[in-house]
C-alpha cells in the first residue's frame, strides 16, 4: 500500500500539474458574441479559453485558433451549461395528457343503439372512447412537455455584471497549474 502511494505521488509530481475534466462554459462578451467554450486556465486579468471542448493537449497545440486568450473586462458573463429537461417534461407530459385524456374520453356519454340488446356496441364505443382520449391526450402533453421542459435549464451564472469575482472560474479550469503550452499565446 505505502509502495503504490509513493507510486501516486511520483506520478502526480512528474506530470507537474493535475487536469480535471472537460466542462462546457457559455461565454458572453461585450462585442455581443455568445458561444461555449472548456475554461482551460484563469490567469490574473484574463482567462483562458477552447471552443474545442474536451480536445487533447496536442490538439490544442497545433491547431490554429485553439486556445483563446480572453480579457476579463471582455467577457459580460460565463455560465455552467445545465442539461435541458425535455425528456423528463416529454415524460411527465405524457403520462398527465394521457391520464386526462382517458378521464375526459371516457367520461364522454354513449347512446344505446336500439338494435344493441345487451349493451356491447356501447361499452365498445365508451372503451374505444377512453382509449381515443389517452391517445391524443398523450401525444398533446408529451409534445407540451417537451416544449416546457426543453426551455428549462438547470445551468447556473459564475460571471455576470452583478458577479465579477474569477476565482470562482478555478473550479472550472482544466488545468490547477498553468501549462507551458498556455503560456505561448500569451506572449
Amino acid at each position: 500500500m505505502k509502495n503504490l502511494m509513493m507510486l501516486s505521488i511520483v506520478a502526480v509530481l512528474s506530470v507537474g500539474f493535475d487536469v480535471r475534466e472537460p466542462q462546457t462554459v457559455e461565454v458572453s462578451l461585450v462585442a455581443g458574441m455568445k458561444f461555449d467554450a472548456e475554461i482551460l486556465f484563469v490567469r490574473d486579468t484574463t482567462v483562458v479559453l477552447t471552443t474545442a471542448v474536451g480536445a487533447s493537449e496536442e490538439d490544442l497545440m497545433y491547431r490554429n485558433g485553439a486556445i483563446q486568450v480572453v480579457r476579463d473586462k471582455d467577457i459580460v458573463g460565463i455560465r455552467t451549461k445545465g442539461s435541458a429537461h425535455t425528456v423528463l417534461g416529454a415524460g411527465l407530459g405524457a403520462l398527465v395528457g394521457g391520464a386526462l385524456g382517458m378521464a375526459i374520453g371516457g367520461s364522454q356519454s354513449v347512446t344505446q343503439d336500439k338494435n344493441d340488446i345487451f349493451g356491447c356496441g356501447a361499452g365498445m364505443q365508451k372503451e374505444s372512447n377512453t382509449v381515443s382520449g389517452g391517445a391524443i391526450g398523450c401525444a398533446g402533453g408529451c409534445l407540451l412537455g417537451a416544449i416546457v421542459g426543453g426551455a428549462t435549464g438547470s445551468g447556473s451564472d459564475l460571471i455576470s455584471a452583478q458577479q465579477r469575482d474569477f476565482k470562482v472560474l478555478w473550479r472550472y479550469q482544466r488545468y490547477a497549474a498553468e501549462p507551458d503550452y498556455l503560456k505561448q499565446p500569451a506572449k
